[in-house]
């Protein structure tokens, strides 16, 4: 059965270590030294980071430009509608006008009435009518047979 035994007696001390009796500071054609290494890398940290914003931006404001080219095209493609919309009015609006004219010019009237056979009136009278004919019954209705017998006894 193995026994716990110290490494060393009691009082004594381990062995002192060998200190490097020679230390190296430089090597020719090594890396630099960690200080100059570090501001190299700090220069590139901010150049990447420069680079970066410059890179939003730009992206910003492509899309700010192309948004507003989009805008401007569909403004003047709805301009575009709403004129060609006035022209069309404007055009139909001529054309009723044609048409009012000819159908109240005086030969045209009398030309279609005349293939209607109807003739000019030979005799012109009025009714005067003494009091209102039209009648309601009692639910509140227009009664047409109660106002043509207003209308007979007048």
């Amino acid at each position: 059965m193995p026994s716990a035994q110290p490494a060393y007696r009691y009082g004594a001390f381990a062995p002192a270590e060998n200190p490097r009796t020679t230390r190296i500071t430089s090597v020719p054609g090594t890396r630099r030294a960690p200080r100059e290494q570090h501001e190299s890398n700090v220069t590139l940290v901010t150049l990447a980071k420069f680079l970066i914003v410059a890179m939003v931006i730009v992206a910003i404001a492509s899309i700010v430009r192309i948004t507003l080219a989009s805008a401007t095209v569909t403004t003047m493609v709805e301009g575009d509608n709403i004129s060609s919309e006035i022209a069309e009015a404007r055009s139909a609006g001529t054309e009723l006008e044609v048409a009012q004219a000819t159908l109240t010019a005086p030969a045209a009237l009398k030309d279609k009435a005349e293939d209607l056979n109807m003739s000019v009136a030979t005799d012109i009278s009025t009714i005067a009518l003494a009091e209102d004919v039209v009648v309601k019954d009692s639910a509140g209705n227009l009664s047409l047979s109660l106002s043509v017998q207003t209308a007979t006894r007048i």
